[in-house]
Order: structure tokens, then sequence, then C-alpha cells
């Protein structure tokens, strides 16, 4: 039995030893792509973000970021920091177009339309030098962007609108509308096709006062949505502050809403005036006051 026991030992001491060398090159072969993948992103970011403040509007108008060469190799440097960037591996040219070099930064004024490159370069040194790469492996990454330092840009005034364009959108139905016996409405449409007005107050209203009519309710939209109620002769005042907050006053383009009148009495031939008032909605609520 001990001469089995030991027989174990040694191969497993054996399988330990031939199993060890592949196991130590995978961890390590891991490590390497690991380490060359980040030198790699490195040179890339700092290529990149070097020509992206390059070509980016600074704040000093005496000396503007694509032609500020060391402030250019100084943030490829910063961004490159995990990858061993340095100021001596950034080189930077200006092109006409890509491919056609025009010079090199500092010895040249650019103009609108041409194109800032920045091309970064680090070297990427194995953990055991000599065993793969005796020499290491130059990394390196370009990017260009086209500088544009200056945009024109055409203005067109837009035109806010006025009263008179409200006294042409908004359309009020005339006389009013028997609902019921004692209920009367007008429809007030929006003929703008892309204006939206929301009702403000509606002020002044006088009826024919037969026989002691009073207005009792006044509605906006539907006949249940009531922005006012009471009993009351003329004339009948509606600021907006007698609003209902949950109610929806708006007046939206290509819409009508109504608005209607409920008496104690019955409305047949009720001679109906009043002052509604509009604004604008998205233009500083400009009112404007229509007569009916």
């Amino acid at each position: 039995m001990k001469k089995i026991k030991n027989k174990q030992y040694g191969q497993a001491m054996v399988e330990f030893a031939l199993t060890l060398p592949i196991f130590l090159l995978a961890v390590i072969g891991v490590i390497e792509l690991s380490r060359f993948f980040l030198v790699y992103s490195s040179v890339y970011t700092a290529s990149r973000e070097a020509a992206r403040y390059g070509t980016s509007v600074g704040e000093d108008k005496n000396l503007p970021n694509y032609v500020n060469c060391s402030e250019i190799a100084l943030r490829a440097q910063q961004s490159g920091f995990f990858g061993g960037v340095n100021a001596s591996d950034v080189i930077i040219y200006y092109e006409s177009t890509p491919g056609t070099k025009l010079a090199d930064c500092g010895s040249y004024d650019p103009i609108l339309g041409d194109r800032l490159v920045v091309e970064v370069a680090a070297e990427y040194k194995p953990l055991i030098v000599g065993l793969v790469l005796p020499d290491g492996m130059m990394v390196s990454a370009k990017n260009g962007r086209t500088i544009m330092n200056e945009i024109e840009m055409v203005i067109t005034p837009i035109i806010p609108p006025t009263c008179t364009d409200m006294l042409n959108d908004i359309v009020i139905t005339k006389p009013p509308t028997k609902y019921d016996n004692k209920t009367v409405y007008i429809d007030i449409k929006n003929k703008s096709p892309n204006l939206t007005y929301q009702l403000v107050e509606v002020t002044n209203i006088q009826w024919t006062d037969t026989n002691g009519r009073e207005l009792s309710t006044v509605g906006w939209g539907n006949l249940s949505d009531v922005i006012w109620s009471g009993i009351s002769a003329p004339p009948v005042n509606i600021v907006e502050t007698d609003f209902k907050s949950t109610l929806n006053r708006n007046l939206p383009a290509n819409q009508t809403k109504r608005v209607y009148f409920g008496f104690t009495k019955n409305a047949n031939n009720v001679g109906l005036t009043f002052n509604i008032k509009f604004r604008f909605l998205g233009w500083d609520y400009q009112e404007c006051p229509i007569v009916y």
C-alpha cells in the first residue's frame, strides 16, 4: 500500500509540472492583452481629445485653440497618461483635405475649412521582454477634425402676433343659439393654423331683462365646465381669478369652443352682449379684448 501511495504522489507532481507552464502562459497572455488594449485605448483617446480641443472655440481670441500647439499636445498627454504618452509623442499638423498636408502646427495660419490632425504614438513593452517582442511594439492613432472658427448664420426675425391677428382669427357666431329653455350658447372658432389662445375674462355681460330674468351659470367648452355660477342681474363680470384652477381655458388652433349662458327664466330672444378677452399663449401673454 505504501508503494501505491508513493506512486500517486509522484504522478500528481508530474501532472502539475506539465500543466503549470501552460497555466502561467495563459495568465501572462491575458495580462499582456489587457495591457496592450490599455495602451491602445489611451493613445486613441489622446488623439481624439487633442483634436477635439484644437477645433473647439477658445476663450482667447488672440490665441485660438487650433494654433495653440503646446496646449493641444498637453491635452493629448493628459488623456493618454495610462498609455505613457509624452508631449514628444504628439505630432500636430494641418490638412486641406484628408491626406493633403499643408504644414505643421506653429508654421501656418489655418483658414476656415482646413483640418487639424493629431497623431499620437506610444511604445508598448511586454512584461517579459525578449520572450515574444524583444523591442516592444509601437501603437499609434490619428484623428482629424475640420476647423470651423466662423459660421455665418442668417436669422429670420419672427414677428409676434398682434390683437389685429386675433380679431382676424377668432370668429364668434351671432345671435346666440338656444340649447334648452333656459340656456343659450355661442361658438367661438379659432381659424389660426398655429396660434393658441387662452380665455382671460368675460365681462360686462348684458341681456334683455324680461320679468326679472337673471343669469345663473356660465360654462366654457362644455355645459358642465362651469366658470361662473350665481344669481345676478346685469351686468356680470367674470375675471381670471374667478375661474377654477383646473379648468382648461385654451382655444387651440383650428378648433371651436362654446360659451354657455344659463338663466333663471326662459331664454327665448335674449339680447346678449358681453366683452371677452383672450391672450396669446407663448407670446408674453399679450391680451386682447373682443366685443360681442
